[in-house]
């Protein structure tokens, strides 16, 4: 059966695991998945198969396909009610600099709390 989200789950793992068999054919069904889904012409689906963060993993996924990805999965986001509310920000923001240490964030793929 068509069921993007498992599919793409066992390749992430696959990934991982270091399992490079069929790794041309998984990755060309992959991307045709990724194509189906961020296509602007058609609805969000309910469940992504690649999240942005994950994007990244997969090579050779194209800048402008990890772009895609990222506006298909804020436009899912912004569909459901309470899931994200958008707030005003400053163009720029200047800190002082007073000790001249580099400050780095982290945004989780979850937005959720995790140590680092």
């Amino acid at each position: 059966p068509h069921m993007p989200t498992i599919f793409c789950n066992l390749v992430y793992t696959k990934l991982f695991a270091c399992d490079w068999r069929n790794y041309d054919a998984d990755f060309d069904k992959l991307m045709h998945m990724v194509h189906e889904e961020t296509d602007p012409t058609r609805p969000v689906p309910r469940f992504l198969c690649v999240q942005p963060l994950q994007a990244v993993l997969y090579r050779p996924l194209s800048a402008a396909l990890m772009k895609r990805v990222a506006i298909t999965y804020t436009r899912k986001l912004l569909a459901e009610d309470g899931t994200i509310t958008i707030i005003q920000l400053p163009a720029a923001v200047r800190l002082p600099a007073h000790d001249k240490r580099l400050r780095v964030g982290y945004v989780s793929a979850d937005f959720k709390d995790h140590p680092v």
